[in-house]
């Protein structure tokens, strides 16, 4: 077989899923010169495979190459056109490859090696527009034959290809502290409260209004008006419902009269929440939201528990999946993520660690009646703001009531700890008026029930309550 017969062998029906008037994209020029690159310099092999990937070039001659390229690589050998060859041999693909005539061909091939970066490029655009293909076909066979398992995988495949294609190319982006400074700075969604593409969980107790400040907070972003008195960055907000729609209409309702405003367009609720565990799931309302062109600034998911329903949220791979999949969404998207969540019979947040570890933000409610405080426990690159405290206002609505809230000047008198707050807090307070130095304090707390991390939490805590005070490595209460 001659070279040129051997070329066109993988080139015959070069088309996808039977488009038989259709060529498959690939570019037979940059395979052979990023793969001739990888054949004349070490350091083009790094070069190309930060890039593309064995499965991205089209040929199988080439991944057979570059297969024998990595494997002497990973055993610590020199890679030339000679060890290639052996290699190859070894492996049972010297003539699958093309032997050693078409080695020698690649290397002619190859116009230089310092370019094997952009040959590798094209390479993966290529491969990109080959996924994209393959996906929206599997969609749309799905579709007529209405399978809604195939149609689930196909959409999953579609938004890794989408997400392929949004990406630089480059796997591993290496950036310079002159890059870094030249990047706009993140700014304030809400100021002072949500900064824009962050993953921030709202938790609180039952019934202390979590749900109703959430709606507030989206609908305030989505209608552009000031967040009592805090500027904020409209966009289209998507809020999605785990338990159930109806009660929604009423809220936004109340909110609507309340600021005499006739609609919110950029507001979309939707039935249900994506299951965060499932992959597939998560793909869909990617892939909704852009089929529709909604480009959210804020996602609400409402609530963790019905998005990780079927799953433990205290496994820390189950927590881990799910944190990965709001990410996943915000990153998409372009949006930012707030997870609203409960906390435990200690008043803490619920679940496992992997959730207070991976978020950027966390904002805790506490409800008096109906006077509800915001407490950030959690705010990257940013201080946690001060308390906010807010009271909920009856308004009449068709068929009934609701609430709205109003910002509060006075904080409310008589805080309720949590049990183990009160527990921390009562130990210092049963030393006063002696001054109690920090070690003493935690020895005193720390107990199989109280780790040491949560006693630093808790003490933080009555720190940004104004319950204790730090006088110098001692700490007093507060009257």
């Amino acid at each position: 077989m001659s070279i040129i017969q051997f070329l066109d062998r993988d080139a015959e029906g070069s088309t996808l899923n039977g488009h038989q008037e259709r060529l498959t994209p690939q570019s037979l020029e940059a395979e052979q010169s990023a793969v001739g690159a990888m054949l004349i310099s070490p350091v083009a092999v790094d070069a190309v495979l930060s890039i593309a990937q064995r499965n991205d070039f089209y040929r199988s001659n080439h991944r057979f190459i570059i297969d024998a390229i990595t494997g002497l690589r990973a055993d610590g050998e020199p890679v030339d056109i000679v060890t290639i060859a052996t290699r190859l041999r070894e492996q049972g693909n010297f003539d699958d490859a093309g032997g050693m005539a078409y080695l020698s061909v690649l290397i002619e091939a190859c116009p230089t090696a310092g370019n094997a970066k952009a040959y590798a490029e094209i390479v993966r655009e290529q491969s990109v527009k080959r996924k994209l293909i393959s996906a929206a076909d599997l969609a749309a066979d799905a579709t007529y034959k209405n399978d809604s398992a195939a149609l689930g995988v196909a959409l999953r495949l579609l938004s890794e290809a989408q997400a392929d294609a949004a990406s630089s190319g480059e796997r591993f982006k290496f950036h310079s502290l002159k890059d870094l400074r030249a990047r706009p700075p993140v700014t304030w969604m809400v100021e002072g409260l949500l900064l824009e593409r962050t993953l921030s969980v709202l938790f609180g107790a039952g019934a202390t209004y979590k749900s109703f400040m959430a709606l507030d907070i989206g609908l305030h972003l989505a209608s552009g008006r000031p967040w009592h008195g805090a500027e904020v960055l409209a966009g289209p907000v998507i809020y999605c419902a785990g338990e159930g729609i109806d009660g929604i209409s009423a809220r936004a309702d109340a909110w609507l009269n309340r600021y005499q405003v006739d609609d919110v367009p950029d507001f979309i609720v939707i039935d249900g929440v994506p299951k965060l565990c499932d992959a597939e799931d998560v793909a869909r309302l990617v892939a909704r939201a852009k089929g529709v062109g909604v480009k959210p600034r804020f996602i609400i998911i409402d609530t963790l528990a019905w998005a990780m329903e079927g799953a433990d949220e205290n496994n820390t791979g189950d927590m881990g999946r799910a944190v990965a999949a709001a990410k996943r969404l915000r990153d998409e998207l372009g949006a930012a993520v707030m997870i609203v969540h409960h906390t435990n019979k200690s008043g803490e947040l619920r679940g496992n660690l992997a959730l207070r570890n991976n978020v950027d933000a966390m904002i805790d409610v506490r409800a008096d009646d109906r006077m509800i405080t915001l407490t950030c426990n959690k705010q990257k690159d940013r201080p946690p703001f001060e308390p906010k405290t807010f009271k909920g206002g009856v308004v009449e609505i068709e068929g009934g009531t609701s609430l709205v809230f109003e910002p509060c000047a006075a904080v409310p008198v008589g805080r309720q700890l949590t049990e183990k707050e009160a527990g921390v807090f009562g130990v210092l307070d049963a030393a006063m008026p002696t001054p109690m130095p920090l070690r003493d304090w935690a020895a005193a707390c720390v107990s199989d029930k109280l780790p040491v991390a949560t006693f630093y939490y808790i003490k933080d805590r009555l720190l940004k309550y104004g319950m204790v005070k730090d006088i110098g490595k001692v700490y007093v209460t507060v009257d």
